[in-house]
């Protein structure tokens, strides 16, 4: 039996948790890619995470040379770029990262966060979370449980005393073949998860995983995405 590759906590959050079949259902969705990864969303991440450093010229965060412009996957990166970045312009913030860590979710099973950043404003620590892809619908419910495991797991833990709060960035659209639309979450607009709840979510899904180790159920050897450049984002 081959271990699966651990999924990051969105899809965790994101799963149908009904029972444990509807949630290997959902986790199958996600080891078995319709699109088969034929781009990722580093370039707008990188993009996103230097207006926040203070880069607050959308021309020059857009600016890319022809080879780039050449590849797979261009044109949705321009698009967040162009969505994202301009939050960040006429704020006065400072970006910092953490050391790469992961969340525990069952025994031997560690989730990545996916965070690009950390950033100060106005003395307060935020996380940062961009929602890059298009046809990636997540519920504000699902928000909420993020802000669950980011506020209880890193901001209390690493930020003890500190005035901490997030930044969720949705760069999605909300219906098949529309345009994107910009969507932002902060903690005051949404409700954290019950310990009960979250406990039940992520015991569903470990059992989850554990079947589709049990049965062999045939699935893609995710690679994570790693960058040296983001330590929270692999």
């Amino acid at each position: 039996m081959i271990p699966l590759t651990n999924p990051p906590l969105v899809e965790i959050l994101r799963a149908d948790t009904t029972n444990v079949q509807t949630a290997v259902r959902s986790l199958l969705e996600f080891y078995n890619p319709i699109d088969g990864g034929r781009f990722n969303y580093l370039r707008s991440v990188k993009a996103v995470r230097r207006a926040y450093q203070g880069l607050h010229r959308l021309d020059q965060l857009l600016a890319a040379p022809l080879s780039v412009q050449q590849r797979v996957g261009y044109k949705p990166n321009q698009d967040v770029i162009a969505l994202a970045s301009p939050l960040a312009f006429r704020r006065t913030t400072q970006v910092f990262d953490l050391n790469g860590r992961r969340f525990p979710f069952a025994r031997d099973r560690f989730a990545t966060y996916r965070i690009p950043f950390f950033f100060t404003e106005g003395g307060v620590v935020k996380l940062y979370f961009l929602q890059y892809r298009k046809s990636f619908v997540l519920s504000k419910d699902v928000y909420c449980g993020m802000l669950t495991v980011h506020k209880k797991f890193l901001l209390e833990q690493e930020f003890y005393g500190e005035t901490c709060d997030v930044e969720y960035v949705d760069c999605s659209s909300d219906e098949e073949g529309g345009s994107r639309n910009r969507k932002t979450y902060s903690s005051a607009s949404l409700e954290m998860w019950s310990e009960e709840r979250l406990e039940d979510q992520l015991g569903v899904v470990a059992s989850a995983m554990d079947e589709i180790e049990r049965r062999e159920l045939k699935v893609k050897r995710l690679k994570p995405l790693r960058d040296v450049d983001l330590p929270l984002f692999d």
